[in-house]
């Protein structure tokens, strides 16, 4: 699904706490209003008489604009979502909530490069053709890879990793507040030159002397479909001033760090992730240039040897009915 595709926003009347609404979305040529809901939880609420709604998790926060609530699900939404139909759900004083949480299971790999690069034989069972042809050549160009592997691929790359003695760290991130998911993947402790080829193919440089890497994931997860999950990542350098400043997060004025970041735009990327596959990050074949992107993210040295790191992360959906009075 393609975030830029998204557009409508909608408030709920009568439910103050949505405070934002943002995408509807298509099938079989019915039009269904999404609801956006900030906190741990993302709530689908079947408004009693009214509308049934898809509710939808995203992880970065919007500015709140006032609008009117538009359409009327029909039953087959409802049905999605768990709700009543029919009568009941005119005579009923209650809603039923769907609740939605979502996890992301992270797995750092490092490869060991001996002779060869193991990380192709990974790369061979995923499907790098989630994201846009002309964006995979230029992450190529920038020595980056992105790609989605099915539940299919998983026993044959679990195959790889035990052969080629790769070592795995496992992590867990649960979404809360609608924040992204940030994975830190090096420190800069010393001078390092970064070097980008942008959308038009121009080479540039910076240099940083501290800071750290981050690959930042924004999100969206729509429970009608099953668990889908469309992602924005984006690389970036980001260095904390040691200072805290004030912000509006989501209506409340709250301390947060103060930092400069530098995003290395031109690399951002869009790929949507069905329920059970795994989206995989890593090096692609330029990046033996030790000065391009994908290089200084997902390139390390230990004593004399290399390593390749791969981050391999597994959207998990999980969902239960609620009644409240």
């Amino acid at each position: 699904m393609n975030l830029s595709a998204i557009k409508s926003e909608h408030t709920v009347l009568g439910y103050p706490n949505i405070t934002r609404c943002r995408t509807c979305f298509y099938e079989k040529g019915k039009r269904y209003t999404c609801q956006l809901l900030h906190g741990a939880w993302v709530v689908a609420i079947c408004i009693l008489g009214m509308a049934g709604c898809q509710s939808t998790l995203r992880g970065n926060a919007q500015e709140n604009r006032d609008a009117s609530y538009t359409g009327a699900a029909d039953a087959s939404l409802r049905a999605l979502i768990g709700s009543s139909s029919g009568n009941d759900i005119v005579n009923r004083k209650r809603a039923d909530i769907t609740v939605v949480q979502l996890t992301f299971d992270i797995m750092r790999v490092a490869l060991p490069i001996g002779t060869l690069s193991h990380s192709r034989k990974i790369w061979n069972h995923v499907d790098e053709l989630a994201v846009d042809a002309t964006r995979i050549a230029l992450l190529a160009r920038n020595g980056l890879r992105v790609g989605v592997a099915s539940p299919d691929a998983w026993p044959a790359i679990r195959t790889v990793l035990v052969a080629c003695d790769a070592e795995i760290r496992k992590d867990q991130f649960q979404s809360y507040g609608g924040l992204p998911l940030v994975i830190e993947t090096s420190e800069i402790t010393e001078m390092e030159s970064f070097f980008a080829y942008g959308a038009g193919h121009r080479l540039t440089g910076k240099s940083f002397s501290q800071g750290k890497k981050l690959v930042t994931l924004d999100y969206i997860v729509y429970a009608a479909m099953g668990g889908l999950v469309d992602v924005k990542l984006s690389y970036e350098i980001r260095h904390d001033r040691g200072t805290m400043t004030w912000e509006n997060i989501n209506g409340v004025i709250s301390p947060a760090p103060a930092f400069d970041r530098y995003v290395f735009e031109d690399l951002m990327t869009n790929v949507s992730i069905s329920p059970g596959s795994m989206l995989i990050l890593g090096p692609s074949d330029e990046a033996k240039n030790e000065y391009l992107v994908g290089s200084r993210f997902f390139m390390e040295r230990r004593g004399g040897d290399r390593y390749e790191v791969l981050y391999m992360i597994t959207p998990i959906m999980r969902k239960k009915l609620d009644h409240r009075k």
